[in-house]
Protein backbone atom coordinates (compact mmCIF):
# COMPACT_ATOMS: atom_id res chain seq x y z
CA UNK A 1 0.00 0.00 0.00
CA UNK A 2 1.23 3.50 -0.88
CA UNK A 3 0.45 6.48 1.34
CA UNK A 4 0.57 10.26 1.30
CA UNK A 5 1.08 11.77 4.74
CA UNK A 6 0.25 15.44 5.08
CA UNK A 7 1.86 16.70 8.26
CA UNK A 8 0.94 19.98 9.86
CA UNK A 9 4.16 21.51 11.17
CA UNK A 10 4.90 21.28 14.87
CA UNK A 11 4.17 24.04 17.37
CA UNK A 12 5.63 27.36 16.30
CA UNK A 13 6.82 30.31 18.35
CA UNK A 14 4.33 33.14 17.69
CA UNK A 15 5.92 36.53 17.09
CA UNK A 16 3.19 39.20 16.83
CA UNK A 17 5.41 41.65 14.90
CA UNK A 18 6.66 39.03 12.41
CA UNK A 19 4.52 37.49 9.63
CA UNK A 20 3.58 33.89 10.51
CA UNK A 21 5.33 32.59 7.38
CA UNK A 22 8.65 33.51 9.06
CA UNK A 23 7.98 31.86 12.43
CA UNK A 24 10.21 29.06 13.73
CA UNK A 25 9.43 26.10 15.97
CA UNK A 26 9.20 26.65 19.70
CA UNK A 27 11.28 24.44 22.01
CA UNK A 28 8.11 22.50 22.80
CA UNK A 29 7.41 22.13 19.09
CA UNK A 30 10.86 20.66 18.61
CA UNK A 31 10.24 18.19 21.44
CA UNK A 32 7.09 16.88 19.71
CA UNK A 33 8.99 15.79 16.62
CA UNK A 34 10.36 12.51 18.01
CA UNK A 35 6.85 11.14 18.62
CA UNK A 36 5.74 12.64 15.32
CA UNK A 37 8.51 10.65 13.62
CA UNK A 38 7.29 7.47 15.34
CA UNK A 39 3.74 8.07 14.06
CA UNK A 40 4.98 8.80 10.56
CA UNK A 41 7.30 5.78 10.53
CA UNK A 42 4.38 3.34 10.76
CA UNK A 43 3.51 4.29 7.14
CA UNK A 44 7.11 3.83 5.90
CA UNK A 45 7.56 7.00 3.85
CA UNK A 46 10.72 7.09 1.77
CA UNK A 47 11.27 10.83 2.02
CA UNK A 48 10.06 14.04 3.63
CA UNK A 49 9.19 17.08 1.52
CA UNK A 50 8.34 20.41 3.13
CA UNK A 51 7.07 23.84 2.31
CA UNK A 52 9.75 26.52 2.44
CA UNK A 53 8.39 28.16 5.61
CA UNK A 54 10.90 27.79 8.49
CA UNK A 55 8.49 25.99 10.85
CA UNK A 56 7.73 23.37 8.18
CA UNK A 57 11.39 22.96 7.18
CA UNK A 58 12.43 22.54 10.83
CA UNK A 59 9.66 19.98 11.46
CA UNK A 60 10.61 18.03 8.34
CA UNK A 61 14.31 18.05 9.14
CA UNK A 62 13.76 16.82 12.71
CA UNK A 63 11.44 14.00 11.56
CA UNK A 64 13.80 13.09 8.71
CA UNK A 65 16.76 12.98 11.11
CA UNK A 66 14.91 10.60 13.45
CA UNK A 67 13.89 8.34 10.55
CA UNK A 68 17.15 8.74 8.58
CA UNK A 69 15.27 9.88 5.49
CA UNK A 70 16.09 12.50 2.87
CA UNK A 71 14.36 15.86 3.36
CA UNK A 72 13.86 18.57 0.74
CA UNK A 73 11.59 21.53 0.01
CA UNK A 74 9.17 22.10 -2.86
CA UNK A 75 7.41 25.10 -4.36
CA UNK A 76 3.83 26.11 -3.54
CA UNK A 77 3.32 23.98 -0.41
CA UNK A 78 3.16 27.09 1.80
CA UNK A 79 0.20 28.25 3.85
CA UNK A 80 -2.63 30.41 2.55
CA UNK A 81 -1.07 33.74 1.49
CA UNK A 82 -1.95 36.07 4.37
CA UNK A 83 1.27 37.93 5.11
CA UNK A 84 -0.61 41.24 4.96
CA UNK A 85 -3.02 40.24 7.75
CA UNK A 86 -2.12 41.83 11.12
CA UNK A 87 -1.76 39.69 14.25
CA UNK A 88 -5.32 38.89 15.35
CA UNK A 89 -6.81 37.67 18.59
CA UNK A 90 -7.75 34.00 18.54
CA UNK A 91 -11.45 34.91 18.28
CA UNK A 92 -10.85 37.31 15.38
CA UNK A 93 -8.62 34.81 13.60
CA UNK A 94 -11.11 31.92 13.92
CA UNK A 95 -13.94 34.16 12.70
CA UNK A 96 -11.87 35.25 9.67
CA UNK A 97 -10.91 31.67 8.82
CA UNK A 98 -14.56 30.57 9.06
CA UNK A 99 -15.52 33.28 6.54
CA UNK A 100 -12.56 32.25 4.36
CA UNK A 101 -13.88 28.68 4.17
CA UNK A 102 -17.55 29.73 3.87
CA UNK A 103 -16.88 32.11 0.96
CA UNK A 104 -14.22 30.22 -1.02
CA UNK A 105 -14.43 32.39 -4.13
CA UNK A 106 -14.17 35.70 -2.21
CA UNK A 107 -10.98 37.42 -1.06
CA UNK A 108 -11.82 37.38 2.64
CA UNK A 109 -8.33 37.68 4.14
CA UNK A 110 -4.82 37.76 2.78
CA UNK A 111 -3.89 37.67 -0.89
CA UNK A 112 -5.59 34.39 -1.92
CA UNK A 113 -9.15 33.15 -1.89
CA UNK A 114 -9.76 29.67 -0.49
CA UNK A 115 -10.23 28.43 -4.07
CA UNK A 116 -6.89 29.89 -5.14
CA UNK A 117 -5.02 28.50 -2.13
CA UNK A 118 -6.63 25.10 -2.64
CA UNK A 119 -5.76 24.97 -6.35
CA UNK A 120 -2.14 26.03 -5.74
CA UNK A 121 -1.56 23.53 -2.94
CA UNK A 122 -3.34 20.69 -4.74
CA UNK A 123 -1.24 21.23 -7.89
CA UNK A 124 1.95 21.25 -5.78
CA UNK A 125 1.00 17.99 -4.03
CA UNK A 126 0.11 16.34 -7.35
CA UNK A 127 3.45 17.45 -8.79
CA UNK A 128 5.34 15.92 -5.85
CA UNK A 129 3.33 12.70 -6.17
CA UNK A 130 4.12 12.43 -9.88
CA UNK A 131 7.84 12.53 -9.05
CA UNK A 132 7.62 9.84 -6.35
CA UNK A 133 6.37 6.28 -6.65
CA UNK A 134 6.74 5.42 -2.93
CA UNK A 135 4.91 6.56 0.18
CA UNK A 136 5.98 10.02 1.20
CA UNK A 137 5.34 12.70 3.80
CA UNK A 138 4.74 16.37 3.07
CA UNK A 139 5.10 18.90 5.90
CA UNK A 140 2.74 21.79 5.28
CA UNK A 141 0.13 23.93 7.03
CA UNK A 142 -3.30 23.59 8.57
CA UNK A 143 -5.42 25.71 6.25
CA UNK A 144 -4.15 24.31 2.96
CA UNK A 145 -4.14 20.76 4.34
CA UNK A 146 -7.79 21.15 5.37
CA UNK A 147 -8.69 22.52 1.93
CA UNK A 148 -6.93 19.55 0.31
CA UNK A 149 -8.77 17.02 2.50
CA UNK A 150 -12.12 18.67 1.82
CA UNK A 151 -11.47 18.62 -1.93
CA UNK A 152 -10.69 14.90 -1.97
CA UNK A 153 -13.17 13.68 0.67
CA UNK A 154 -16.53 14.73 2.09
CA UNK A 155 -15.04 16.07 5.33
CA UNK A 156 -16.13 19.49 6.64
CA UNK A 157 -13.22 21.85 6.05
CA UNK A 158 -13.70 24.20 9.02
CA UNK A 159 -14.34 21.38 11.47
CA UNK A 160 -11.19 19.58 10.33
CA UNK A 161 -9.12 22.77 10.49
CA UNK A 162 -10.25 23.35 14.07
CA UNK A 163 -9.26 19.81 15.09
CA UNK A 164 -5.70 19.89 13.75
CA UNK A 165 -3.07 20.59 16.37
CA UNK A 166 0.60 21.34 15.86
CA UNK A 167 1.75 18.83 14.77
CA UNK A 168 -1.01 16.75 13.20
CA UNK A 169 -1.10 14.16 10.42
CA UNK A 170 -3.58 13.35 7.65
CA UNK A 171 -2.97 9.98 5.99
CA UNK A 172 -4.30 9.26 2.50
CA UNK A 173 -4.09 5.99 0.61
CA UNK A 174 -2.86 6.25 -2.97
CA UNK A 175 -3.86 6.42 -5.73
CA UNK A 176 -7.51 6.69 -4.62
CA UNK A 177 -6.78 9.53 -2.15
CA UNK A 178 -8.95 8.01 0.58
CA UNK A 179 -8.48 9.57 4.02
CA UNK A 180 -7.47 6.60 6.20
CA UNK A 181 -6.33 8.30 9.41
CA UNK A 182 -6.46 11.67 11.13
CA UNK A 183 -3.94 12.17 13.92
CA UNK A 184 -5.28 15.37 15.46
CA UNK A 185 -2.26 16.11 17.63
CA UNK A 186 1.06 14.51 18.47
CA UNK A 187 2.68 15.67 21.70
CA UNK A 188 5.82 14.76 23.61
CA UNK A 189 4.23 12.07 25.79
CA UNK A 190 4.68 8.42 24.82
CA UNK A 191 2.07 7.45 22.18
CA UNK A 192 -0.62 5.14 23.50
CA UNK A 193 -1.87 2.09 21.61
CA UNK A 194 -5.35 3.59 21.38
CA UNK A 195 -4.24 6.64 19.35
Amino acid sequence: MRYLLLIRHSQSQAEPNVPARHWHLSEQGQSYCENLAKRVDSYSPKQIITSREPKAVETGQLVANWLQLPCSTAEDLHEHERGNVPFLSQEEFFSSVKRFFDEPDQLVMGQETAEQASARFDAAVQSVLMENSDSLAIVAHGTVMSLFAAKHTNIDVYSLWGRLGMPAVLVFSLPEMALVEIVEHVDASPPSHSE
